[in-house]
């Protein structure tokens, strides 16, 4: 007698596949597990919509949520620092483009950030690092000033 495929055995191979991604991702060095990297992912989406719908506000949270759930995500990064400049919150911008620009070295977002760090610097007259060093320190002198 044959027997066909069973949900026993459907369960233990789910069950397998699901054990190998997650050694994959931990092999790669990314600790994120593949559900973390699904909800970045529909997250990104989300603020891909806002940001295109011109509602800044919101899609910096919505990839902001995105690097939370998967703080390896370029490009999650790349569209915050975005999504920042838009909303003239440019220390912020600076940051998440260094780090895109960290994360994906060698690759299409990673060469999109160091354009957009570049064209700050050109633009400031100010080397990104100093123009970082620089807005620290104004915003921990107006911080002193409010308390």
């Amino acid at each position: 007698m044959t027997r066909g495929v069973g949900a026993g055995f459907t369960r233990r191979i789910k069950k397998t596949v699901k054990a190998g991604l997650k050694r994959a991702y931990r092999r790669k060095g990314s600790t994120v597990s593949p559900d973390e990297h699904k909800a970045a992912k529909k997250l990104f989406e989300k603020g891909r919509e806002e940001y295109n719908a011109g509602t800044y506000d919101l899609a910096v949270k919505q990839f902001r949520n995105a690097v939370e759930h998967e703080p390896g995500y370029a490009k999650a990064h790349y569209c915050l620092g975005n999504a920042y400049y838009k909303t003239e919150r440019y220390k912020l911008a600076v940051r998440h483009w260094r780090r895109c620009a960290q994360l994906d070295s060698a690759g299409e977002f990673g060469a999109r950030a160091r354009q957009k760090l570049q064209y700050i610097e050109k633009k400031s007259g100010v080397f990104t690092d100093e123009l970082v060093k620089y807005m620290d320190e104004v915003l921990a002198r107006e911080e002193r000033h409010r308390r």
